[in-house]
């Protein structure tokens, strides 16, 4: 090869790299013409202030063009970002930017970090004072754990994994959030690198890494002619912001299989899935719940021994006291009512808690003395229900917005005040109908649909043994449940079917569509998919159909006709066609080679984004273009 073949090939890798402006093109060029001789160190290297000005620029520019590509592909939002974790390798730490360390380039993609989390092996101690005092110039706090460990052992793995995790809880302690950490595993640990990736996985935290590619050196031969050296460089041009979307597939796909188990109700599921987690806190609350809704006591019709396992289950939540706050604001509701239920325990119009309501009694009494003035049975539930449940932090306004509804408050008030021993109460806060809800959503709505494929007329009229009974002959549960169970009370019904399904309980998990400015972008799977550069071209009615069927997630053939009701009758139906063929297949193509890449789809498997309406073989189903739901 000639100096021009060098300068050529160097071009060309340069282009493949992303690099199109003639300008950098030249810098760069002449920067690794001589950088890339071999023998050649970057000290040996003369250029001017000027061109090194200008590769800064070039470098700079880079890093933020990737930033711009995590920005677009709305997985990580970079201005979010608050802290990072990472590893300290033995690498040179240099005060020149071309040589900077990947966690150097984070925090310039990442520009609003105040907090560095480092962990190093004593080996690695001096590179970590360069760099804490490095970041310590720039105000941000580094926070440290030092490891003299070398061996790869489970227990070290373990004991790293212990301080991440205490590391993450005083994080959440401070109101940062999952979102707002990173972890940077480019350099560092095998030991720190498993422990946090674990961590990761647990908690929904995005990994990244920095990717840099290595050109071959250049020899020189006689007659100024240029061969292919065993020599390899480093190209910091080259820097690829590379976020680890295996983390993401693996804590998204847990967190849907707890939200589908607890919408089944396979709480013991879910006790498992929280302990592969490792979130002790979920896997002690759905162990609980697993025995407080238990399907064999139901099936037992005994609410003497429901009453006992509720008593249980409020006291040993309320007795622990290490639920973070946001798990705190989860439960918090639905603890209230439960307590509440517990408490006056009502089974029967003359069996409920007695001694409950006579202490209830005397402590509203001396509320009275002491607040003569204000005395308010409202302030005084409020005073002793945080009291009662102050390991969850409940306040004023948890307990007179969110549960003490004017009829409660009316009621207890008027039992209080009642010298005879009787009580009144809301039949939406009785053990018992809360007991016989529990049998009909667990165990009687199993039946009804069993019962509605076997059972004939003459069956249904058997005769009625116990209220219990009475259950499973029902037509319509849902009218039983509000209108014998919850006293026609609608808004309270479902208000205390909310709190029963445990719907707040669900995880947060973002299965959201979005498409602008030609960029679908499909949550449940991190996919990306940028038209422009697939090649797929929308003109303004195809704009208004993709924009409407996202929205509405199908499509009826009168909705699309109305969208071009501007169009002749053959331009509508050539429109239509092109959309078909040029966008939703193509489209569809695209999803699943995407779905293949990211392990969400076999090689022999597919699976359309977009369903058209040939494609259905009921008659009688008139829409034209709809969501495959799982993508929903």
């Amino acid at each position: 090869m000639k100096r021009d073949d060098v300068l050529k090939d160097i071009e060309q890798k340069l282009r493949a790299l992303g690099y199109s402006d003639e300008k950098d093109l030249e810098i760069l060029k002449k920067y690794y013409f001589q950088l890339l001789q071999e023998g050649t160190r970057p000290n040996d290297i003369k250029i001017s202030e000027e061109e090194q000005g200008k590769l800064l620029d070039i470098y700079k520019k880079r890093i933020e063009n990737e930033k711009k590509k995590v920005d677009t592909e709305n997985i990580i939002d970079s201005n979010k970002i608050k802290v990072v974790i990472s590893t300290v390798s033995l690498a040179n730490v240099s005060s020149n930017i071309l040589e900077e360390l990947p966690l150097e380039k984070t925090l310039r993609l990442c520009k609003n970090v105040k907090n560095v989390y480092l962990f190093y092996s004593n080996e690695a101690s001096e590179k970590f004072k360069l760099i804490k005092e490095k970041l310590n110039n720039k105000n941000i706090e580094v926070n440290a754990r030092m490891t003299d460990k070398e061996k790869l052992t489970s227990e070290n793995i373990i004991s790293m994994r212990a301080f991440l995790f205490d590391t993450l809880k005083v994080l959440k302690e401070k109101g940062i959030k999952e979102d707002e950490i990173l972890i940077d595993l480019t350099v560092g640990m095998k030991l720190a690198s498993i422990a946090m990736y674990k961590i990761a996985v647990e908690n929904g935290i995005k990994i990244v890494n920095w990717k840099e590619i290595y050109f071959s050196k250049y020899k020189k031969n006689e007659n100024e002619e240029y061969s292919l050296s065993n020599e390899s460089f480093r190209i910091v041009f080259s820097a690829m912001f590379e976020i680890i979307k295996e983390i993401l597939v693996e804590n998204k796909q847990m967190l849907l299989d707890i939200n589908a188990s607890i919408k089944r109700k396979e709480y013991q599921t879910v006790v498992s899935l929280y302990k592969k987690l490792d979130r002790k806190n979920e896997e002690l609350f759905f162990k609980e719940i697993s025995e407080l809704f238990n399907k064999e006591l139901l099936l037992d019709l005994n609410v003497g021994k429901f009453s006992n396992k509720l008593k249980d289950f409020v006291e040993t939540i309320l007795a622990h006291k290490e639920f973070p706050e946001y798990f705190k604001e989860k439960i918090k509701n639905l603890m209230i009512y439960l307590q509440i239920v517990s408490d006056f325990d009502v089974k029967d119009l003359e069996d409920y808690n007695k001694e409950f309501v006579k202490e209830l009694k005397l402590k509203y009494e001396e509320y009275k003395d002491k607040n003569s003035e204000d005395a308010d049975v409202g302030d005084f539930l409020v005073e002793y229900y945080c009291k009662k449940m102050k390991n969850l932090d409940i306040t004023d306004e948890d307990l007179e917005i969110l549960t003490f509804d004017e009829e409660l408050l009316s009621d207890i008030e008027e039992t209080l005040e009642e010298e005879d021993e009787i009580y009144y109460l809301p039949e939406t806060y009785s053990l018992k109908n809360l007991y016989l809800y529990l049998i009909g959503i667990n165990i009687a709505e199993p039946l009804m649909s069993v019962k509605k494929i076997l059972f004939t007329d003459e069956i249904k009229k058997v005769t009625k043994k116990s209220i219990y009974e009475k259950l499973f002959f029902e037509t319509d549960l849902e009218s039983y449940y509000e209108k014998k169970l919850f006293e026609e009370n609608k808004e309270q019904y479902e208000r205390i079917k909310n709190l029963i399904s445990l719907s707040d309980l669900l995880e947060k998990v973002d299965n959201s569509l979005t498409y602008e400015n030609s960029i679908l972008k499909i949550s449940k799977y991190d996919i990306v998919v940028d038209l422009e550069k697939e090649g797929i071209k929308l003109n303004d009615f195809h704009e208004t159909v993709m924009d409407l069927l996202l929205k509405e997630e199908i499509l009826t053939n009168d909705k699309l006709r109305s969208l071009g009701e501007s169009l002749t009758e053959t331009t509508f139906n050539k429109y239509k066609s092109i959309f078909n063929k040029s966008i939703v297949a193509k489209l569809n193509e695209i999803i699943v080679r995407k779905l293949r890449e990211n392990n969400y789809l076999k090689m022999d498997e597919t699976e359309d984004f977009i369903k058209t309406r040939h494609q259905n073989k009921v008659s009688n189903q008139d829409w034209a273009y709809k969501i495959n739901e799982k993508f929903i």
